[in-house]
């Protein structure tokens, strides 16, 4: 049980991290970009929210055969899928965010000879920073209930707390299932708390 609620801690964070970044990065080229590929870009941060999990499952379980790096039953793997789920969420709550700011404050920092990515640190990032902090704390939330995916490309070593909980159903008790229960909700409500507190300590406003 202990090693499914770490494991959903585990790759909540790093796929959240993953999405953010890339998402980030990609909606400041579809907000303020110019070329044709803020339109792709934009497609492609969308098309995700119209596909079933369970077909995300069944699409990366296919892609076990199609790339050399074995990656079966591997945190990477729950990571890429996480990231396929929530990146349409996550594109479009940046994107409205994005979309408040004037791209002359990036100009403006280009013009004294910060690099793209040092601008997007240092300038768009801080700005934006509740979103992303608020969508942080939804992606790690939702790696511990979601189930379709995770049942399908999950290995004994990698089953999140939803696997865990699952399985319980079937091999256990109901009161040893409702005690998992209890914990998952628990462990959550301990994450949110310790957002709320370190939004307070770094005066982070609107989260």
């Amino acid at each position: 049980m202990v090693r499914g609620f770490t494991n959903s801690l585990v790759i909540g964070v790093f796929a959240s991290a993953l999405i953010l970044t890339v998402c980030t990065l990609a909606g400041w080229i579809v907000v303020h970009g110019t070329g044709r590929a803020r339109h792709v870009l934009d497609v492609l941060t969308s098309v995700p929210v119209a596909i079933p999990n369970i077909v995300v499952g069944i699409c990366l379980l296919w892609v076990y055969f199609v790339v050399p790096v074995n990656i079966r039953g591997t945190h990477l793997i729950l990571v890429l899928a996480y990231f396929t789920l929530f990146v349409a969420l996550a594109a479009r709550v940046i994107n409205a965010r994005l979309l408040q700011m004037d791209k002359e404050l990036v100009e403006a920092a280009q013009m004294c000879g910060a690099s793209y990515l040092t601008t997007m640190r240092t300038i768009v990032a801080p700005l934006i920073l509740p979103a992303l902090a608020s969508l942080s704390l939804y992606i790690v939330a939702a790696s511990f209930k979601e189930l379709e995916t995770t049942t399908l490309l999950s290995s004994p070593q990698t089953k999140t707390a939803s696997v865990v909980l699952f399985d319980s159903v079937g091999g256990a008790t109901m009161s040893q299932t409702a005690a998992i229960g209890v914990v998952s909700i628990l462990t959550l409500l301990v994450v949110l708390l310790g957002w709320q507190v370190l939004a307070r300590k770094f005066n982070i406003q609107g989260f």
